[in-house]
């Protein structure tokens, strides 16, 4: 199933939600609570991701699941409110049985509806409207364990509404790419420009990745945040290559992507709407990203290699699998870390440069030094073997505008 926009925020958003068992927790406690006030012989938490209905906790029920067609609760999650059997335009047959149905939406981290917590009868029910105000207080309650599972689960960094106020601001083009040039060593010619996502908040201002990127990879919005930022860079590269044939971009790539099988197409579309040949885009991806990497990795960055971008291993040099990981991976290059360019002049530092260097240079693939500051550091790097570079010695991350500047015909000639 092809996923697009908020059904795949959706579907990623509910699967969260299935890693953790539910059975002897306050949330079992409070389905039994429900059945009892509202003498209900059936309830029901559900979640929903794009194909199926997985029951997770229940009362008068059993575990499991069921595809999302035969789901009364893909009603609430598809409108975001409550239901009642009646609101039901077509009752699917799996459910022919029920004769009382009210359903109400189960909110996950991300803002976004991922199951239903429902009430079911085999016999007509009324059902008030204060009684299902107070089935939704319930829900509610319910929805903050469900949070407080998942955060003993995992280690998160943000809160629901700040994870909802980021995906809100992706929507409203709030996000934004910076560059910084990445250079010829020996020419200090430009080559590539890498994006670099900041965030354009409209009360607290200009948001380094710090301050939400660790809050996007820890759901799935760092997916969204990738598309955008990888959008908006590729119609400027495309706009600079007028002047400058053959300017690529550097993008960076969560881990994430990996476990979604239309990504690849979704990164092609991004680049290709912007009128950028994926010929001209290398993505980034992290050690410890390659490292987290879904089973079928390497078929991803094949993939990925086929339609015509490159990729790169990012912070290379900082993880003890490094070696390990080039060389079981389909890669182009790798990306020397600022720790390792931190240490060039020492015996161990150019060591270490040297050695992967050599090993990049054996495999054929193109390497980058990032973190340049000083032309020691650059003298040293060349010396060493490196042919390009990344770093505040040619210029600190610029807006599009100022990019445009440092571009110029009468800029490189100075360069």
């Amino acid at each position: 199933m092809s996923l697009t926009g908020l059904n795949r925020q959706q579907n990623a958003s509910a699967r969260h939600y299935l890693k953790q068992s539910i059975s002897e927790t306050a949330i079992q406690a409070a389905l039994a609570m429900t059945a009892g006030y509202f003498d209900f012989p059936m309830v029901q938490l559900n979640v929903v991701d794009a194909n199926f209905q997985h029951t997770i906790g229940s009362v008068g029920t059993a575990l499991g699941t069921i595809r999302r067609e035969d789901s009364l609760c893909d009603q609430v999650v598809r409108e975001g409110k409550p239901q009642m059997l009646d609101d039901f335009r077509i009752i699917p047959k799996a459910a022919c049985h029920i004769q009382s149905y009210i359903g109400v939406p189960i909110t996950g981290r991300e803002g976004l509806v991922i199951g239903a917590l429902c009430l079911l009868d085999t016999v007509p029910r009324a059902f008030s409207q204060t009684q299902l105000h107070q089935l939704e207080s319930v829900a509610t309650v319910i929805q903050d364990q469900l949070e407080l599972l998942r955060r003993l689960g995992a280690v998160t960094t943000g809160s629901a509404a700040e994870a909802t106020e980021l995906s809100r601001g992706i929507q409203l083009g709030q996000l934004t790419p910076l560059y910084q040039p990445i250079v010829d060593l020996k020419t200090g010619v430009v080559q590539s420009v890498e994006a670099l996502a900041r965030w354009d908040h409209p009360t607290r201002g200009m948001l380094p990745p710090s301050s939400f990127v660790p809050l996007a990879e820890d759901s799935e919005i760092i997916i969204e945040v990738d598309v955008a930022i990888l959008a908006k860079a590729a119609v400027d590269v495309a706009r600079w290559q007028r002047d400058i044939p053959g300017l690529r971009l550097n993008a960076n790539l969560s881990a994430r992507h990996f476990d979604h099988p239309d990504c690849v197409r979704r990164l092609s579309g991004a680049v290709l709407k912007a009128g950028l040949s994926p010929e001209f885009v290398t993505l980034e991806v992290t050690e410890t990203a390659a490292l987290a990497a879904h089973p079928a990795d390497r078929s991803f960055l094949t993939d990925l290699r086929v339609r015509g971008f490159r990729v790169v291993l990012d912070d290379f040099g900082t993880g003890f699998s490094a070696i390990e990981q080039v060389l079981r991976l389909p890669v182009d290059g790798i990306k020397l870390d600022r720790a390792v360019t931190a240490a060039l002049g020492s015996k161990v530092g150019d060591a270490v440069v040297r050695a992967l260097v050599g090993l990049a240079a054996d495999l054929r693939l193109q390497t980058v030094i990032e973190g340049v500051e000083r032309p020691a550091q650059a003298a040293r790097a060349i010396e060493l073997g490196c042919t390009h570079g990344q770093g505040y010695l040619w210029a600190k991350p610029l807006n599009a505008q100022a990019m445009t500047a440092h571009l110029s015909p009468s800029r490189r000639s100075t360069s």
